[in-house]
């Protein structure tokens, strides 16, 4: 489940209204409203019902921008990146304006919880791995399989420091809120538009998604997740479902990968536990539940643990259900799900 560029707009889920068929009332219909833009190396789309002219483009283009310039390694200005460059004991978080410490603290707190809650399935820290497979903001270093030991020794979420204000212990360790922050861009334009009473809406950012109320036609928002192949469109959908007041996030490796010299596949998905990138029968993950951080971090580490793993997990989590897409021995794609989320499908 990003600041990773557009490769993973094409993990992005399409949105499927109700059929044209239906009789649209022109007192509903005119009250929304869609705004696009760019954001975070993908696209973001918000469909809503208002009346409120203030809530327009440049709303929601300057909330994430504050967001970007918090917590996106693509933008070397930005204080994560700062916070990545500084020596060990050397950062100083006060020296930022307090909105975007507010950010990066915030993506910090989350990330803290999806690590405990995972066991160390998500770890932010996996950054300079990141960039070692080829797969973040600098040149790919890796045509071989081996990763240095000194990369690995400063990795790991021990290696930062919580007991104060944020700081890391050892000077190459780096961040990496990929695995969270587009969701938590959701979260956050969903928090804008609950300020001014807005109670329909939809808010897609490169396929992590918040849904809440109905849609232009009365109807529950329906959201269709991607056939996971290296070939699909990124329109041919496997799955319908609907989405009502909860948020959704979906990690994948079968589009964003890179051939080795050695012929291999090797996937975005680091497994902070061994420091490689994970490569299995499981295509995709899509996580439900109430935030779109927790639910986008969720996903990623649920791609880690592999499919029998995140299934035991996820269902054992309260407010969360999971929905996975494997290949079988045969190539041919299968599901499995947590039993409630039966519930959200469209037959």
């Amino acid at each position: 489940m990003s600041l990773l560029s557009t490769r993973l707009a094409a993990l992005a889920l399409l949105v499927s209204f109700a059929s044209c068929q239906d009789i649209t009332p022109p007192s509903v219909s005119s009250q929304f409203q869609t705004i696009q833009g760019t954001t975070m190396g993908t696209y973001y789309r918000i469909q809503f019902q208002t009346t409120d002219d203030d809530l327009n483009k440049n709303t929601f283009d300057q909330l994430f921008e504050k967001i970007n310039q918090a917590v996106s390694t693509y933008d070397s200005t930005s204080l994560i990146r700062a916070f990545n460059r500084a020596p060990a004991g050397q950062f100083t978080l006060t020296n930022y304006p307090d909105d975007l410490r507010d950010i990066f603290r915030e993506n910090i707190a989350v990330s803290n919880k999806l690590y405990e809650v995972t066991h160390g399935a998500f770890d932010p820290t996996v950054m300079p791995l990141v960039n070692f497979w080829g797969f973040g903001f600098s040149e790919r270093q890796s045509t071989v399989r081996e990763i240095p030991d000194d990369l690995l020794a400063v990795t790991g979420w021990d290696k930062i420091d919580l007991a104060g204000d944020v700081e890391k212990k050892s000077g190459g360790t780096q961040l990496d809120f990929s695995g969270v922050a587009k969701g938590y861009a959701v979260d956050q334009a969903g928090l804008c538009l609950q300020r001014s009473r807005v109670t329909n809406y939809l808010i897609d950012i490169g396929g992590e998604m918040r849904a809440s109320g109905l849609n232009e036609r009365g109807k529950p928002w329906t959201i269709g997740i991607n056939r996971p192949a290296e070939s699909s469109a990124i329109n041919e959908i496997e799955i319908k479902l609907n989405l009502a007041n909860r948020s959704l996030a979906t990690s994948g490796n079968y589009r964003n990968f890179h051939v080795l010299d050695d012929g291999q596949k090797v996937s975005h998905t680091i497994n902070p536990n061994t420091g490689y990138p994970e490569r299995t029968s499981l295509l995709s993950v899509t996580v439900v539940s109430s935030d779109c951080a927790w639910a986008d971090g969720l996903a990623t580490a649920g791609m880690v643990m592999g499919l029998p793993a995140a299934l035991d997990f996820l269902e054992g989590l309260s407010d969360v259900e999971g929905f996975f897409i494997y290949a079988d021995v045969q190539g041919v794609f299968q599901y499995k799900m947590t039993s409630g989320f039966h519930q959200l499908l469209i037959n």
